[in-house]
């Protein structure tokens, strides 16, 4: 791995402090560009010499250290700093260049050792050397690069709870799949890996990961957007871990449990931290706005358990006192868009929309669910033209075909 490789450039300093000891520069050679030439950022290292004799120059710098003998009235500096000074100038570089250019998939790319070894010792130093996360809450690495990336700046995103994968569950084998065409030609399709979100109790701790990932990632102090001139840090570990508490004694209280009423509605706050986020808020600030905003969200009943269960077939009698007594007549059903029979038997379906959300087939299919404590949802599961899966308020047999043949 290249020098420039172990720069982390969304450090505070931009990578001066990684830079510097990736290369091995000594600390006293460090102490002096820090207070005697007050250099702060990995800009102030490369752009305090001139591109063109950088290297006489930063020869001049060792000097001025305690790594340079005198010779006949002459300070001569010491060759080996003056290398490792030349070595990181070079590295700072080639990593602000990388960190120019764009790249689809650098969100998910792991955080430098440097970086990594940072936020250790940041950890360590704040909540001390007891506090140590197991392997089954220890967020994955691609997670925790994600949100350490995002959080310095400031483009936060909601990511899916299938997304939160822990250590363990990154490292397992994946089966991939692999078609055999003969003559040694395999075709390997990639699996998805995603967490399975089948209850609340796996909401629940995919919210532990992801807390704890907010904690370990936002461990860094910054200005606060409520207060002015008040620093706070960016995510304590507190904040974060009562998060994932607060949605599941919501869920057990008000939404009866119910796994896609909990999913549906970390989604909405989680959204609205990643919103605020991007305006300028700490994340520890704009969790506590997005759940003030959210509070009726969250305490808003299961409709579809404390709701009394409507009859499938009612009698003539009941339909006929309503009508008597409200003067009004039943609303028509809505019209049957379901496929031919030699049709039906080439449509595909899916068993999950984005998020993990799991769509109930009983709903979908002809035996109806009559499940009060169904945790799954109660959407369309048809397979669309794009992939995805329909996800609307109805069941399979009230699909629109004809809109999906005109898109």
């Amino acid at each position: 791995m290249s020098l420039a490789q172990a720069v982390d450039v969304h450090a505070n300093d931009r990578g001066l402090l990684s830079c510097l000891q990736a290369a091995s520069v000594h600390e006293n050679v460090i102490k002096y560009l820090q207070d005697t030439i007050k250099i702060v950022t990995l800009e102030d290292f490369i752009h305090v010499v001139s591109q063109a004799d950088y290297e006489k120059e930063l020869a001049e710098i060792v000097a001025q250290t305690s790594f340079a003998t005198k010779v006949a009235d002459q300070l001569v500096p010491d060759k080996l700093q003056v290398a490792r000074l030349r070595a990181a100038y070079r590295a700072g570089v080639e990593a602000l260049k990388i960190a120019d250019q764009p790249a689809s998939n650098e969100p998910d790319m792991p955080v430098a050792p440097q970086a990594v070894a940072e936020l250790e010792r940041e950890w360590r130093t704040v909540y001390g050397t007891h506090l140590v996360f197991d392997v089954h809450l220890t967020p994955a690495d691609a997670l925790l690069a994600r949100y350490h990336r995002e959080f310095r700046r400031k483009s936060a995103t909601c990511i899916p709870l299938g997304k939160m994968k822990s250590t363990l569950a990154d490292k397992k084998p994946k089966d991939d799949r692999v078609i055999s065409l003969g003559a040694e030609v395999r075709i390997q399709l990639d699996q998805k890996d995603d967490v399975v979100i089948s209850s609340v109790i796996d909401a629940y701790f995919a919210l532990r990961v992801n807390s704890n990932a907010w904690a370990y990632a936002g461990n860094f102090m910054t200005e606060s957007a409520v207060e002015s001139g008040k620093k706070v840090r960016f995510f304590s570990f507190q904040e974060a871990l009562d998060y994932a508490d607060f949605a599941m004694r919501m869920t057990m209280q008000y939404g009866a449990g119910s796994r896609t009423w909990m999913i549906e509605r970390d989604h909405l706050t989680r959204g609205k931290v990643a919103t605020l986020m991007r305006r300028g808020f700490p994340g520890t600030e704009a969790l506590k706005q997005a759940l003030m905003e959210t509070y009726l969200d969250w305490r808003t009943p299961n409709s579809r358990v404390s709701s009394p269960p409507k009859s499938s077939q009612p009698s003539e009698s009941s339909g006929q006192r309503r009508g008597t007594r409200r003067g009004r007549s039943r609303s028509p059903k809505v019209p049957n868009r379901e496929l031919p029979e030699e049709e039906r038997a080439k449509i595909q379906t899916v068993s999950t929309l984005p998020g993990g959300i799991k769509l109930c087939k009983a709903f979908n299919d002809k035996r109806g669910c009559n499940n009060k404590r169904c945790e799954d949802a109660h959407r369309c599961d048809i397979r669309m033209p794009n992939g995805k899966g329909c996800g609307g308020q109805h069941p399979r047999a009230r699909h629109n075909f004809e809109k999906d043949r005109k898109a």
